[in-house]
């Protein structure tokens, strides 16, 4: 349940940098999908 807890805030954090961020939209883009795709894989896994 730790292991969980730290995966939602690390992603969490990670998933607020990046919408925060500035620089280029393709990077951005692609990052964003890159952590939001994790963590809605968690998700379901935590909650099936």
């Amino acid at each position: 349940m730790l292991i969980l807890s730290l995966l939602y805030i690390l992603l969490g954090v990670n998933l607020v940098q990046v919408i925060a961020q500035s620089g280029a939209d393709c990077y951005k883009y692609l990052r964003f999908w890159m952590v939001l795709l994790p963590l809605l894989i968690l998700l379901w896994a935590t909650f099936s």
